[in-house]
């Protein structure tokens, strides 16, 4: 065994009284030394890693695999755990998109829009204009009614089919009213006139907001009533909105 080497016990080794090293591995003499360290004249010097463990030397893993190993054979291991983490990596990727439309879905709020369209009929009964149907994709999410002084104001949120959030805002303030440039600057975030569109013959004003490039709106001006169309979805989209208004 390794242990019995005088050399590698106790203290009394030293270089001067190690045996001739030219004489143990025949230095000078070619037919003494092995043509391949794998042949079998060296592989009957090779101590098993086992025994080296029996006396406390640890043999790193793959230390007395023979030297011929091939590269497919070196790295066949390596390619196992990155094809391992690949398909980890991949079902993971399947489970986020089952998972995540679900959990948006889930995540939705719908309200009830008729509390505040009756408190509306009760008071400015004029200005209650609600889609009708509520075209196809679209969600209430928010409403609310106000009134103060001489204003009413009843505000009708939705969520539209591209996920913009919109609102409906019908208000009795007509052209003349002293209110009603603050209301609409409010409404559609300090818009700024782009053209008017025409939706089932009516003229509606198309404004873009000053302050939140998102934001565009549709305003509706008439003698008695404003009604404003607002929000992040399309205008493709805002026009069918204000294309379903009726008075109820």
């Amino acid at each position: 065994m390794v242990m019995d080497d005088p050399r590698l016990v106790g203290s009394g080794w030293s270089p001067l009284n190690t045996p001739d090293e030219r004489a143990v591995c025949g230095l000078g003499d070619d037919s003494a030394m092995p043509e391949d360290p794998t042949d079998a004249a060296y592989a009957d010097t090779l101590v098993p890693s086992a025994e080296l463990h029996e006396v406390g030397i640890v043999v790193p893993p793959g230390a007395d695999t023979p030297r011929d190993a091939t590269l497919a054979q070196a790295i066949r291991p390596h390619w196992r755990s990155i094809s391992i983490a690949m398909s980890a990596a991949l079902v993971v990727a399947v489970v986020l998109l089952i998972v995540l439309p679900s959990q948006r879905s889930a995540a939705v709020r719908v309200v009830d829009t008729a509390p505040a369209i009756a408190q509306a009929r009760q008071i400015a009964p004029a200005i209650v204009r609600i889609p009708t149907p509520l075209p196809a994709g679209w969600h209430a999410d928010s409403s609310d009614f106000e009134s103060a002084g001489s204003g009413a104001h009843l505000h009708l949120g939705y969520v539209g089919p591209d996920h913009g959030y919109n609102g409906v805002e019908d208000s009795n303030y007509s052209s003349k009213h002293a209110g009603l440039k603050v209301f609409v600057a409010q409404m559609t975030a300090d818009g700024a006139v782009i053209n008017t569109v025409a939706i089932h013959g009516v003229l509606w004003v198309h404004l873009i907001s000053n302050r939140k490039s998102s934001q565009q709106s549709l305003v509706e001006y008439t003698p008695t009533i404003t009604t404003v169309v607002t929000g992040t979805s399309s205008l493709r989209n805002l026009e069918n909105l204000a294309a379903s208004l009726q008075i109820h």
